[in-house]
Order: C-alpha cells, then structure tokens, then sequence
C-alpha cells in the first residue's frame, strides 16, 4: 500500500503534497466539527475524545439510526484524521505537519467554527507530544 504523503524529490512536489494535505485536513476538520456539533458532542479535550471513540451502539445516547451513522462516521473521521497526522509526520516532518494542522485550523475559524470545535487542540502539538512511533498523537 501506498502512502497519502510522498517525500517529494522537488521543491514545486512539496508544495502540492502541502496543499493536499491541507485541503485534506479541512475537510476533515469541517466534517468532524458539523457531526460533533449536530450529536451534540463537545471535543475540548482529550476526555471527551476519549469517551466519544469508545462509545459502541449499544452504550450510545442516540435513538435514531441517523445518530447512530453520524456517530459511527464521527469516530472513524478521528481515527483517519490520527492516522493522516502520523504518517504526515513520518513523510513531511513535524514542522509540516503543524504547518498545515495550523492552515486547517484557520480555515475552521474563518468558517465560523469556534477553535478547537473539531477536537484538535493546537496547543497540544509540541514536539514532546508527538508520538510517531506509538500510532497517535495526543490530543
């Protein structure tokens, strides 16, 4: 299997794989933060994630089978989105990677979301906080 992020040979290759990544990971973030608004599930902090990707279909709050898809959806949006963090990590680097969570988190905010409201916390993102070699970032 390929990765999503290629090490570019070039100058101008690194620029699109920055731009993908970027487009990427708005989408991603808008996506997260309209589910976890529309469930009513905040995402301040690491608790709430937590809480949220361990919550199975028996154990939800939800009654409707749109709650339950959109639920479902919101978890594994996360998942994705911790998996495109590490490998982005891997190929591009830390300050790439911060570089572009930090674009995403603007296009957020200019979109009328409140910081943070797609679970990410810039915040948390310093070099000791990043675990490539565990699979997740802390959140």
């Amino acid at each position: 299997m390929t990765s999503f992020f290629r090490t570019p040979t070039n100058t101008s290759g690194l620029d699109n794989e920055i731009e993908r990544a970027e487009a990427l990971f708005q989408r991603l973030g808008e996506r997260i933060a309209r589910l976890s608004l529309s469930l009513e599930l905040p995402l301040h902090d690491e608790q709430d994630i937590e809480k949220m990707l361990h919550w199975h279909k028996e154990l939800t709050p939800f009654d409707s089978p749109l709650q339950i898809r959109e639920h479902r959806e919101l978890q594994g949006l996360l998942v994705l989105r911790y998996h495109l963090e590490k490998t982005m990590a891997e190929s591009l680097g830390f300050e790439k990677l911060l570089e572009v969570m930090t674009q995403a988190e603007s296009h957020l905010r200019h979109e009328g979301f409140a910081a943070g409201a797609d679970g990410l916390q810039l915040s948390d993102f310093d070099q000791s906080s990043l675990e490539v070699s565990s699979g997740k970032p802390s959140v």
